[in-house]
């Protein structure tokens, strides 16, 4: 049987922050100049199929998106798509740029870009090219040794990896949460139809396991955070049993105090500690109608003190109320600023999508600026509505103290003295609250002015990166101008050039065409030479023949005749 609990996410920790974790082999990948997603995902699914909580995502056609792999959490398993990670994960910025920005003369933007450190890239020899990384990072696998994996680690720390600063917030998050003592407070949604009275079981189910009251009622069944220490409950209830000892070095030890077998001596004290109250209380009564007559006309006078009371606290609740929507004007004031600036950077990052890779370091500029003024301005309203929340204390507690006054007027059941005292005393308070009221009211004037100052700092480092842009904007339009200029060029070169193509093979079939006529021709012409020679022949025997029978046939006729 292992000793850990089954709820307690120890495989999650491991598969993340291991030496050859998630993380580590996403800062791998990124470092290595040939990375890619897909030798990411191959990398994890290599390295980490050994966990229970990491699989491998099937495709399927049912599903619209893209599935790589999935992470079993305690509220359920998540789909992952590691498409663009080492892309994004990457924070390729100049170095030159944030070194100008950073000697910038406005001292918010100086504090928006600190100093870059480069002594240690400047100082790294060129072994470190593509093969060379592989080959270290094979070794390490290899080996153990956490050195060598610590000096790798730095070398990777210039290139400033984005999950190394989301990492840095967690820690600092689980820090202030360790070093204080959180109350969560958990809304759930009991249906979706808004019906009041209706609650929809699987779903509040549901929205408890994710939000991690389950696991939480889980472990305090195994008893480890909900049980009261025992040196916590004795300071707050030692004070039932007096006559047990404090001191010595088994104070703490409940067999040692004896306030578990003290229930009942604690019971005794209690009931006489009642009939005590309840006898002071039967004589104050007596006492206090014994007085009545006397203290009429001191409560006609504090009634009227009361009523300036209240008129002092119904100038406080306007002066309130008019700070109130003071405050709400400049938040108004400071939400349209906010939303216009917003829809100013919504249009200048739409136009400069349109430009290439230079450009997008502006855009990274735009929205560093966009975050530090958004926090400012929260910062500023946080404040304010702390000091709204002071003030509304203040008025209920002038106001509480006015309701005493009202009881103990009632009542009668203390001296005048003691009236006259606790009058002045909320004379004094008054008089300090309102002291404090306009001092609060100068310090927030100051505040608008910084706010508005920070502003105008804002606008002027707006005003200098629009016309960096608009000059950016202009090179590249005039770029663009030159290529198309070259491009219709190209694109009239290219259309002489098909058509003198066209025309040479045309020319080289007509060639071809006329090149086979002639041999064709030629071919019959020697035809033609042969049968004119055959003819000849012919005739020249004919001809022959023709002479040899005119012969005869003179010799024939020149006989006949003769005869």
């Amino acid at each position: 049987m292992s000793s850990r609990p089954s709820f307690l996410p120890y495989d999650l920790k491991t598969l993340t922050f291991q030496p050859l974790g998630l993380l580590s082999l996403l800062e791998e990948e990124c470092v290595v100049p040939n990375g890619s997603d897909q030798s990411l995902l191959q990398k994890l699914c290599t390295n980490l199929e050994k966990f229970p909580e990491f699989k491998k995502a099937k495709p399927s056609q049912r599903c619209q998106h893209v599935r790589h792999f999935t992470v079993k959490h305690y509220a359920g398993s998540v789909d992952y798509n590691i498409d663009s990670w080492v892309e994004k994960n990457r924070d390729v910025v100049e170095n030159a740029v944030l070194e100008v920005m950073g000697e910038s003369t406005k001292a918010l933007v100086r504090s928006l870009f600190p100093p870059v450190h480069t002594s240690f890239q400047t100082s790294l020899p060129n072994f470190y090219n593509g093969e060379n990384v592989n080959c270290l990072f094979d070794g390490l696998r290899a080996t153990s040794n956490k050195k060598l994996w610590t000096i790798v680690v730095a070398y990777c720390g210039h290139c400033d990896m984005r999950h190394m600063t989301h990492m840095n917030q967690l820690t600092s998050l689980l820090d202030t949460l360790s070093s204080s003592a959180a109350h969560f407070i958990r809304c759930v949604v009991p249906n979706y139809e808004r019906v009041p009275g209706k609650i929809d079981g699987p779903l509040v189910l549901n929205q408890l396991r994710c939000n991690g009251v389950l696991e939480g009622i889980r472990i305090c069944r195994q008893g480890y955070p909900s049980r009261l220490p025992f040196v916590e409950f004795v300071t707050r209830y030692h004070i039932l049993n007096r006559d047990a000892p404090e001191t010595g070095e088994n104070s703490l030890d409940p067999h040692a105090t004896g306030l578990p077998y003290a229930t009942e001596e604690t019971e005794v004290h209690i009931d006489c500690f009642c009939d005590v109250a309840h006898a002071k209380v039967a004589q104050s009564q007596e006492r206090d109608k014994e007085r009545i007559l006397e203290l009429e006309q001191l409560t006609k006078e504090l009634q009227s003190e009361n009523d300036q009371l209240r008129h002092e606290n119904l100038k406080l609740s306007t002066s309130c109320d008019l700070l109130q929507e003071k405050v709400e004007e400049a938040e108004q004031s400071a939400e349209e600023a906010r939303k216009l600036i917003e829809k100013e950077v919504a249009e200048k990052n739409k136009e400069i999508k349109k430009v290439r890779m230079e450009m997008q370091q502006n855009e990274e500029v735009f929205e560093l600026l966009e975050k530090k003024y958004s926090e400012q301005h929260q910062k500023v309203m946080e404040r304010d509505k702390e000091r709204i929340l002071e003030l509304e204390q203040l008025t209920e507690e002038l106001r509480s103290e006015n309701d005493q006054l009202r009881h103990e007027n009632l009542k009668l059941s203390t001296s005048c003295d003691l009236l006259q005292e606790k009058v002045e005393e909320a004379e004094q308070s008054a008089e300090e609250a309102r002291k404090l009221i306009e001092k609060e009211v100068a310090e927030k004037n100051k505040e608008i002015k910084k706010v508005r100052l920070e502003m105008q700092q804002n606008e002027e480092v707006f005003e200098l990166l629009e016309k960096k842009y608009s000059e950016q904007h202009q090179k590249v339009m005039k770029m663009n101008e030159s290529l198309r200029e070259y491009e219709r060029k190209l694109d009239q070169v290219d259309m002489e050039k098909e058509e003198l193509q066209k025309e040479i093979k045309k020319l080289r079939e007509l060639f071809e065409k006329e090149k086979s006529i002639r041999e064709a021709k030629e071919k019959e012409c020697e035809e033609n030479a042969a049968l004119v020679a055959e003819l000849e022949g012919r005739i020249a025997r004919l001809t022959e023949e023709a002479d040899q029978w005119k012969l005869k046939l003179e010799k024939d006729y020149l006989c006949r005749n003769a005869n």
